[in-house]
């Protein structure tokens, strides 16, 4: 736990990710998404288990409660949406094309993919769709979420995020930058959000 911007910040490390085949690792491939949809199934469950839990308890504790998520973590909590209810706010970089991967990013997923559709199994690579964001809509239970995206991401792309935003039926939040450069924006960003929700609740 952290404290930033007057707020005590709690980190989920999503499992695997941004490591490439440790030793101990029961994934095949590179970081949390690789080429085993059963495991990537599983990894997306613990994560959903362990950020219901953690929201559970911080429900206990605090008056407010706010979901950030970036990447493959704002995809996440954009997953967490369908059980999390009544949280005051949720905002999230994510795409709703989880498996639109760029082939430099996710190798070994994309090279097994590839050798799937080559011996035309690919609807076993079906398992993942219900971690696709376009097939649930609505999708959220909750009213404030907002979705973030940056103009000039090469790894979730801007169109891909004003897809989500119209999906969910959601504010979109744009900013003038990459996919790692959204904290130069942070502040500002969350700060036009909280904006907005303290008017919507106004109302």
């Amino acid at each position: 736990m952290r404290k930033i911007l007057g707020a005590d910040i709690f980190s989920l490390e999503l499992p695997y990710h941004f490591k490439r085949q440790p030793t101990d690792s029961p994934f095949s491939g590179a970081y949390f998404l690789n080429g085993n949809p059963v495991r990537m199934l599983e990894a997306i469950r613990q994560s959903l288990q362990e950020i219901l839990l953690l929201v559970s308890y911080l429900k206990e504790r605090y008056d407010r409660v706010v979901l950030f998520g970036v990447s493959l973590g704002g995809h996440i909590v954009s997953l967490a949406t369908q059980f999390i209810a009544d949280i005051d706010i949720i905002t999230a970089l994510a795409s709703p094309f989880l498996f639109s991967i760029n082939p430099k990013i996710v190798p070994v997923s994309t090279k097994i993919v590839s050798e799937l559709k080559e011996e035309k199994l690919t609807r076993w690579y079906k398992i993942l769709y219900m971690c696709n964001l376009k097939y649930f809509t609505p999708f959220t239970t909750n009213r404030h979420t907002a979705i973030i995206g940056g103009r000039f991401d090469r790894i979730v792309p801007f169109s891909q995020v004003k897809k989500l935003a119209s999906l969910l039926e959601k504010p979109l939040f744009a900013y003038p930058g990459g996919h790692l450069s959204l904290i130069a924006w942070l502040r500002p960003l969350l700060h036009q959000i909280d904006e907005l929700f303290k008017r919507n609740r106004l109302k």
